[in-house]
């Protein structure tokens, strides 16, 4: 992410920062490893946040869904219908809760992405990732993926 994720939601709770690992930290954009099982029907969400006064605007968010390196379950994209965005702090709380709540607002492509982002992907998580950046509409959102 560029800049960064604050926290990460599986089923509705709070990830415990125990399971999360920072991988690399380049510049205040951030790598980092999730350890959270996930099976058909979960969902998770990742709140991030972006500086949107720097590079230009620039801003990446991506995500492996990974069994081991170069082998995905999923990965962030947006023809998949299965990533939606949140970026209504009121709203918050029901996206992260509610598997489908908000399901038809559908992440967006990035912009301006941050060029460091894909070879990033590509250094932890494979050279095989063909995912891509996604965002919603606002420097603080919330990202939703419905895994089905």
């Amino acid at each position: 992410a560029d800049d960064f994720v604050v926290d990460v939601y599986h089923n509705g709770v709070k990830v415990p920062d125990e399971k999360r690992h920072l991988l690399e930290e380049r510049f205040g954009a951030t790598a980092e490893r999730v350890d959270v099982e996930v099976r058909r029907g979960d969902w998770l969400v990742f709140h991030v946040v972006n500086n949107r006064l720097r590079w230009g605007g620039a801003k990446y968010f991506a995500v492996a869904g990974s069994f081991g390196r170069d082998e995905f379950g999923f990965a962030s994209d947006l023809s998949s219908g299965a990533w939606s965005a949140c970026d209504s702090p009121r709203e918050a709380d029901r996206f992260i809760g509610k598997r489908d709540y908000l399901r038809h607002r559908a992440a967006s492509a990035i912009a301006i992405p941050w060029a460091d982002g894909t070879p990033m992907m590509h250094a932890h998580a494979g050279p095989s990732w063909n995912g891509s950046p996604i965002w919603g509409a606002a420097p603080s959102t919330w990202i939703k993926v419905a895994v089905d």
